[in-house]
C-alpha cells in the first residue's frame, strides 16, 4: 500500500538542512533566496527504496538502523503548484545527479501516493554541457543558482 507524505514545512533559509553536505546546503540556500519559484511546502531527506538487508532474526534496533541508514534519500521534495519536484542538490550537475534524480522519481512513485505530477529537478551552481541533451530528453529540470555560493 502506498504511503502519503506528511505535511511538509515552509521552504525557508536555515542554518542547516537534514543530511546535506556543506556545498549542497550553500547551493540550496542560494536557490531558496531566489523568489522565482513559489514553493508551497518542502520535505527533506525523503527515504525511498529498500533498506539494507539484515538477517531474518534481527532485533528491532538493528531493523531500525537498517531502515534509517540503508534507504536511498532524496535531498528535497518540493510542492510547486500542481507538481512535486524530486530534487537532487549538487554543486555541479553531471551524470551522477542525473542518475540519482531519475532513480528517485521511480522509487518515490513506488512508495508514495500522489495526484501531483512528479518532476525530476537538479539544483546546482553549474552543469556539464555534454549532458544538456540528456537532461532535455529525460525531462530533468536544471535550475542553476545565479552565482556560485562559495
Amino acid at each position: 500500500m502506498l504511503q502519503s507524505l506528511p505535511v511538509g514545512e515552509p521552504a525557508i533559509v536555515r542554518l542547516a538542512y537534514p543530511h546535506m553536505m556543506k556545498l549542497d546546503a550553500l547551493v540550496w540556500t542560494q536557490f531558496l533566496k531566489d523568489d522565482r519559484y513559489d514553493i508551497d511546502q518542502v520535505w527533506y531527506d525523503v527515504k525511498v527504496g529498500a533498506p539494507i538487508g539484515v538477517p531474518d532474526n534481527s532485533d528491532a534496533a538493528l531493523l531500525a538502523i537498517a531502515e534509517g541508514t540503508g534507504c536511498k534519500r532524496i535531498d528535497a521534495v518540493a510542492q510547486v503548484g500542481p507538481e512535486l519536484w524530486i530534487i537532487e542538490i549538487k554543486p555541479y550537475a553531471n551524470y551522477v545527479p542525473l542518475g540519482q534524480v531519475l532513480t528517485y522519481v521511480d522509487l518515490f512513485r513506488e512508495k508514495y501516493a500522489t495526484s501531483l505530477t512528479l518532476r525530476p529537478v537538479i539544483v546546482c551552481a553549474g552543469s556539464d554541457p555534454d549532458l544538456t541533451r540528456m537532461f532535455t530528453e529525460h525531462k530533468v529540470k536544471i535550475i542553476q543558482v545565479s552565482k556560485e555560493p562559495w
